[in-house]
Parts: structure tokens; sequence; C-alpha cells
């Protein structure tokens, strides 16, 4: 005891993981993640895809600041760059992007899966 009234919780050996620690399952593999960001962690689960919006989300935001400050010509590269790169994860993925799925129900188009 470690001067309160209350035991220390045991120490897992080493090796083990606690389930709490584990990694995520890969979208389908039990139920959905619920929220915003677990439904993008469920359609960005390949690591090609993950990491390729890692790089291209941050390019497409970083044209902001750009334009603003009158270098239009390196914020259309850089806003080009970056969903281009999400565009081909998604492709990797095998799905939609979220700006494609959005297109498609506002035209009342299917969102069903690609084949």
């Amino acid at each position: 005891m470690t001067g309160s009234d209350h035991p220390e919780p045991p120490v897992p050996p080493p090796g083990d993981i606690p389930p709490a620690a584990a990694a995520p399952p890969a979208a389908g593999d039990g139920p959905p993640r619920r929220g915003p960001f677990g439904r993008w962690l469920d359609r960005h689960h390949h690591p090609a895809n993950f990491w390729i919006h890692m790089l291209g989300i941050p390019l497409t935001i970083a044209a902001i600041p750009l334009a603003a400050t009158g270098r239009g010509l390196w914020a259309i590269l850089l806003f080009v760059l970056g969903y281009a790169l999400q565009f081909t994860g998604h492709a990797i993925e095998g799905n939609r992007s979220g700006e494609e799925l959005l297109l498609r129900r506002l035209l009342g188009k299917d969102n069903k899966p690609r084949d």
C-alpha cells in the first residue's frame, strides 16, 4: 500500500498488452466506430491511405494562408496536390472520399460501395 487505504492495481507481466491499450479494430472488424473521427478512421484504415492523408490534409490547409497573403499560385498548387494525394489514398483503399459521398448525396445518386 502507498499511504492510502486502496491497493495499487496489479502490473501486467512484460509482453502482455492490457485490452484497453490494444490497437482499435480495422474497419469491418466488429461494430463501426462512433463519432465523426471514428467514421473517418473506418474509411481510412489502410496504412497507405491513412499516411497519405496525414500529408495531404496539411498541404490542403496550408493553401489557405497562402491564398490570403496573395500567393495564389502556391495556394492553388498546394491545394491541388493535397487533394490529389487524398484521392490517391482513397483509390488505394478502394472507397469514395467524403467529398464524393457528400456530392453524391446532394445530387441524389446512390452511395453504394465500389465493386
